[in-house]
């Protein structure tokens, strides 16, 4: 992992001097800390402060994941390997269960103001607000399952790529 500040590359190392390795997924969260998910092996989720790595939490001390999302409200989202969501906040973590196949895997993950999640998988859209979880597929309004991207735009619909096309739900009916 390089940095680039004033006018200079300088690399983030573990603090043996190993590289940090190939990253998948990065955020920076209410205290300024960077989250970096690396595939190693073993994938590792990697706390940064201050340019400095901190911590690291290696697979199985927390679950795989692919990618890492900012909660407004602290903490930490992470999208896991087997398709399940995971809220990482003050030391603890909780797993939020999605009954998919093994194929799934999240593959985006966004969090909203309100501290919402939402991810994409190959077997449709995982979610989580306020304790509660949906999954949305072709049984409740999907046209087909594989989504493989998500963003939600300024009018607060949410745009889905997925492997039949473009989809958009607006805001309203997500809520």
């Amino acid at each position: 992992m390089t940095i680039y500040e004033n006018g200079r590359f300088r690399r983030i190392d573990r603090p043996d001097g190993r590289s940090i390795g190939l990253v998948v997924g990065m955020t920076e969260d209410v205290d300024n800390n960077i989250w970096v998910e690396t595939i190693g092996p073993p994938r590792t989720l990697i706390r940064i402060h201050d340019l400095k790595v901190q911590e690291e939490f290696a697979v199985p001390q927390l679950p795989p994941a692919r990618k890492v999302a900012a909660d407004p409200q602290g903490g930490i989202w992470l999208g896991l390997m087997n398709g399940d969501l995971a809220r990482y906040r003050h030391g603890k973590t909780e797993i939020f269960p999605f009954k998919q196949g093994e194929d799934s895997r999240v593959n985006q993950l966004i969090v909203g103001s309100d501290g919402s999640a939402l991810g994409s998988t190959p077997l449709g859209v995982v979610g989580w607000k306020d304790g509660k979880q949906q999954t949305l597929t072709v049984r409740n309004g999907l046209p087909c399952n594989v989504v493989y991207a998500l963003i939600e735009d300024s009018h607060s619909a949410l745009w889905l790529y997925t492997q039949c096309g473009l989809v958009e739900i607006a805001g309203t009916e997500l809520q």
